[in-house]
C-alpha cells in the first residue's frame, strides 16, 4: 500500500527504499538473506525507481539482503543503500553473519570504485552508528550499549577513514527523532551524519520528515529543512527549522 501511494504521489520522482528493523515476515530484527521478504520488497520497490539503469542495479543487488547502490546526477554521485539491521546487536536469522560480512566487503568495493571514478557518495541506512540510549538506560547501569556489534562498527569506521574524501554524508533513521552529528576523522575532511525523524508517533514523538539540499558545485549536503506535525496542538504540518539558519 505504501509503495503504491508513493508511486501515485510522486510519479516523476525516484524513491529508493531502505530496509529497517521491522521489515521482516517473521519478527523484529530478523532477516532471511535471499528469502521471500527481500524478493517481494524488490517487486514492490523497483517501480519507484524511474531511471532504468538504476532500477536494474537495484533489482540485481537487493534480493540477497536488502543492500544496493545506484548512480545519480549523470553518475557524478553514488547513492549506497545499506541494510544496517544486519550490523545490529539484535540481528538474528539464518545467514545473517555471512550477509553482514558480505555487505561490508561489498561496501569497500563500492567506495573504492567511487574513488576511481571520481564520484561523491551518499550513504543511507536505517540504524546508525552510535549508542542505543534507550537500551543503555533501561538495561545496563554504567554500560554503554551501541546499536551495532563492535566488530562491524570498527570495520565501517575504518572504511570511512579510508574513503572520507569521497563521502558527502550519511543519512539514517531508527531513533524516531531529529539529530545530526559531524564526524571528524582528520583535519581535512568532515562527514555529516544526520537522522530523519519518524512519520510514526508510536514513541511519543511528533511525526516529521526532512528535505535535503545537495550542491552539485560543492559536492556536499548544503542544507536541510525539517518539517513536523504537532499532534497535541494545531494538528498541522509546518516547518520546524532550516539547518543553515539555525546552526
Amino acid at each position: 500500500f505504501v509503495s503504491l501511494e508513493l508511486q501515485r504521489t510522486f510519479p516523476d520522482i525516484s524513491v529508493y527504499g531502505v530496509i529497517g528493523n521491522n521489515d521482516s515476515y517473521s519478527r523484529d530484527y530478523r532477516s532471511e538473506p535471499a528469502g521471500a521478504f527481500f524478493r517481494d520488497a524488490k517487486v514492490a520497490w523497483a517501480p519507484l525507481i524511474k531511471d532504468k539503469s538504476a532500477r536494474s542495479a537495484m533489482q540485481k543487488m537487493f534480493p540477497y539482503a536488502g543492500f544496493y547502490s545506484v548512480n545519480l546526477n549523470h553518475e557524478k554521485l553514488k547513492l549506497i543503500i545499506l541494510n544496517s539491521v544486519l550490523f545490529s546487536y539484535k540481528a538474528n536469522g539464518n545467514g545473517v553473519a555471512n550477509a553482514a560480512s558480505t555487505q561490508l566487503a561489498w561496501l569497500h568495493d563500492e567506495l573504492e570504485s567511487a574513488e576511481q571514478h571520481h564520484q561523491r557518495v551518499l550513504i543511507a541506512m536505517h540504524i546508525p552508528l552510535g549508542v542505543d540510549v534507550y537500551a543503555t538506560l533501561k538495561l545496563r547501569l554504567f554500560t554503554l550499549i551501541e546499536f551495532w556489534k563492535p566488530g562491524y562498527a570498527k570495520t565501517f569506521k575504518a572504511y570511512l577513514g579510508e574513503y572520507q574524501g569521497e563521502i558527502a554524508g550519511i543519512l539514517s533513521g531508527h531513533m524516531h527523532s531529529d539529530w545530526f552529528q559531524i564526524l571528524t576523522l582528520d583535519h581535512d575532511n568532515e562527514i555529516a551524519m544526520t537522522g530523519t525523524p519518524a512519520i510514526s508517533p508510536i514513541f511519543g514523538n511528533n511525526p516529521g520528515f526532512k528535505i535535503y539540499q545537495y550542491s552539485l558545485k560543492s559536492r556536499q549536503l548544503s542544507d536541510y529543512y525539517t518539517y513536523y506535525y504537532h499532534i497535541d496542538e494545531n494538528r498541522k504540518w509546518g516547518l520546524e527549522y532550516e539547518f543553515n539558519r539555525v546552526y
